[in-house]
C-alpha cells in the first residue's frame, strides 16, 4: 500500500472549475455523504502537477470498502475506491494517468461528484497495473476538527487544492511533509487525508507554507511529485490524526532559530540559518539537515568537529559542548528531545549556535586511563593519554588530596564529556541538571563522576509519593586534555547536585 504522502492539491466547484479566491473564503464546500456515493458515479479530482495551479483529472467510483487496511496498524473504517483517468497531457500528447501511475504527493486531492466533495485522495496499491486509488471519506477528515485546539481563526485565503509543506525545519534547507489542501471546513483547512509517518496523533504546532511543484519523476519504484522551495506562509498545523491534518491560517508558530557557521574552509565563513519547530520529529530532521550541510563541505568528515551552544530562555541556562560531528549532533538531538518531553509548552529556546571546527589529525592526545596511588591526603594521580596518530602512550602525574576520591560511595566512573552528559540526563531532568551540564563542555576531558542510579528507589518513591530521596550526581575530578600535548591539569573538587 502506497500512501500518497508527498503532496496533493484540490480545487473545484460544481462544473469542474477551479474555485475562485472568493469561493475559497466563503462557507464550507458542499459535501456528499458516504451514504450517497455509489459505484459507477463519475467525478472530477484536482491536483497540482506543475507550479501552483491545480489541474483536473477524471475518476469513476469502483466501490465502497469497509475495514480497509493501509498498514499493520491503521485500518480505515471505510474508503471509496476509484479508477483515475485523464489528467494534464504529457509531452507525447497522452493523458497523465494513461500510464497507470499515481504520484506520491497527491494525498489530499479533493474528489468531487456533481460539485460536492466526497473526500481526499489517500493511497494506491504498490506496483499498480491500473491507476486505481482509495479516497478518505470527507466525514472522517472533518472529524479531526472536533479535537479541542484553542486559538484564533483568520479569514481563509488558501484555495482548495493548493500544494502545501508542513515543515519541521525550514530556512536555507527544508525538511517538510508535502500534501494538498482538501477543503476549507469550519474556518480551518483540511489536508493530507492520511497520517504522516513518525508523528504522534493529537495537538501539534507546525508551520505550513505554500509549495510549488517543480517536477514529476517516474521510476520502477513509483512516481512522485518534487516540491520546490517553500513559498509564502499559510499558518499552523494544529491537529494530526489517522485521517490527515487540520491547519489554521494566520501567523506561523514559534520556532527555534538555528545558525550553522563553517569558518576556516572558504575565503569567508559560510553561515546557514534554519528554524526548527518545537516538536520531537523536528529534532531528527534538524540532525539530518545539518549532516547534509556538513557533507557538502570540502572536508574530511573523519576530522569534522562541532561546537554546540544551546541558549535556553525557559528554563534559563546555557549548554555548551564540543565533539566530533556525529557525536555532537546525536547528543544535541537527545538533549532537545529531553527538553521537549520534560518542558512541553513552557519550553523556550533563544537559539542554537553550531560552529564547525577541524579536529587535529596528528597530535590529538586523548585521556586513556587514570590510576590513584598513595595514602591520603597526599595521593598521586597518574594520567595516561594516547596519541591518535600512532597510538603512542604518555603519562603525567599530579599530587592531589585524594581522600574524597577514595572514600566516595558509590564507586565513581571515568567518562568523557559526551557520555557524562548522557548518563546525567538518564537520572535527572534537564532543568535540574543545567548547572552541572554547564561544567561539562568537552569530550577531550575526563570526568571522575559518581551517579547514584537506584532505579528501584525511584520506582518506590513515585509509587508512594515520597520524593525526599532521589538519585544524585557528583563530579569529583575533572581531567583536561590538550590537542598537541596531554596536560594533566586537575583539581579535586566535589560538586553535588541533588535531583
Amino acid at each position: 500500500m502506497r500512501l500518497l504522502r508527498r503532496s496533493l492539491m484540490i480545487a473545484v466547484l460544481a462544473a469542474g472549475l477551479v474555485p475562485s479566491a472568493a469561493f475559497a473564503q466563503s462557507a464550507d464546500i458542499p459535501i456528499m455523504p458516504l451514504s450517497d456515493v455509489k459505484p459507477g458515479m463519475h467525478g472530477v479530482g484536482y491536483s497540482v502537477f506543475s507550479g501552483t495551479e491545480p489541474e483536473a483529472f477524471d475518476f469513476v467510483v469502483r466501490g465502497i470498502v469497509p475495514d480497509y487496511q493501509i498498514n499493520k496498524v491503521e485500518v480505515w473504517p471505510w474508503v471509496i475506491t476509484v479508477q483515475l483517468s485523464g489528467g494534464p497531457k504529457r509531452s507525447d500528447g497522452s493523458m497523465l494517468f494513461d500510464k497507470n501511475l499515481i504520484y506520491a504527493g497527491m494525498s489530499g486531492s479533493p474528489m468531487f461528484i456533481d460539485g460536492k466533495l466526497i473526500g481526499g485522495l489517500m493511497a494506491s496499491q504498490d506496483f499498480n497495473t491500473a491507476a486505481q486509488a482509495a479516497v478518505t471519506p470527507i466525514e472522517l477528515q472533518a472529524g479531526l476538527i472536533a479535537l479541542d485546539h484553542p486559538g484564533e481563526t483568520h479569514p481563509l485565503t488558501v484555495r482548495p487544492g493548493e500544494y502545501v509543506a508542513t515543515c519541521f525545519v525550514y530556512g536555507d534547507a527544508d525538511s517538510c511533509a508535502q500534501s494538498t489542501v482538501t477543503a476549507p471546513y469550519h474556518e480551518h483547512l483540511l489536508t493530507t487525508s492520511h497520517s504522516l509517518d513518525g508523528m504522534p496523533y493529537g495537538l501539534i504546532k507546525l508551520p505550513v507554507f505554500i509549495l510549488p511543484v517543480a517536477d514529476l519523476t517516474e521510476s520502477q519504484q513509483g512516481a512522485s511529485k518534487q516540491g520546490g522551495k517553500v513559498g509564502r506562509p499559510v499558518g499552523t498545523a494544529v491537529v494530526h490524526g489517522m485521517f490527515g491534518m487540520v491547519v489554521r491560517e494566520g501567523p506561523l508558530p514559534e520556532t527555534v532559530p538555528v545558525e550553522f557557521t563553517a569558518a576556516g574552509i572558504y575565503e569567508r565563513p559560510q553561515v546557514l540559518h534554519y528554524h526548527m519547530a518545537y516538536h520531537k520529529t523536528a529534532t531528527g530532521a534538524l540532525n539530518n539537515v545539518l549532516n547534509t550541510a556538513l557533507a557538502r563541505l570540502p572536508i574530511d568528515q573523519a576530522f569534522a568537529g562541532l561546537e554546540v551552544t544551546i541558549r535556553l530562555a525557559q528554563p534559563a541556562g546555557t549548554i555548551r559542548y564540543r565533539d566530533s560531528a556525529v557525536a555532537a549532533l546525536g547528543a544535541m538531538e537527545y538533549l532537545l528531545d529531553s527538553l521537549i518531553d520534560q518542558e512541553q509548552e513552557s519550553l523556550r529556546i533563544d537559539g542554537i549556535d553550531i560552529a564547525y571546527r577541524r579536529l587535529p589529525s596528528r597530535d590529538l592526545w586523548s585521556p586513556l586511563a587514570v590510576q590513584i596511588q598513595g595514602a591520603k591526603p597526599d595521593g598521586k594521580v597518574t594520567f595516561l593519554a594516547r596519541r591518535s596518530r600512532d597510538n603512542a602512550v604518555e603519562q603525567a602525574t599530579k599530587v592531589l588530596d585524594t581522600s574524597v576520591l577514595r572514600a566516595h560511595r558509590p564507586t565513581p566512573t571515568w567518562m568523557d564529556g559526551t557520555n557524562a552528559q548522557g548518563e546525567i540526563l538518564k537520572v535527572m531532568s534537564v532543568r535540574d541538571a543545567l548547572p552541572l551540564l554547564a561544567k561539562i563542555e568537552d569530550r577531550d576531558a575526563l570526568y571522575y563522576i559518581s551517579i547514584e542510579k537506584d532505579e528501584q528507589l525511584d520506582i518506590d518513591a513515585k509509587a508512594s509519593g515520597d520524593v525526599r530521596r532521589k538519585p544524585k550526581v557528583e563530579i569529583l575530578l575533572t581531567l583536561a586534555g590538550g590537542e598537541k600535548r596531554f596536560n594533566a591539569t586537575a583539581e579535586a573538587k566535589v560538586r553535588t547536585l541533588q535531583k
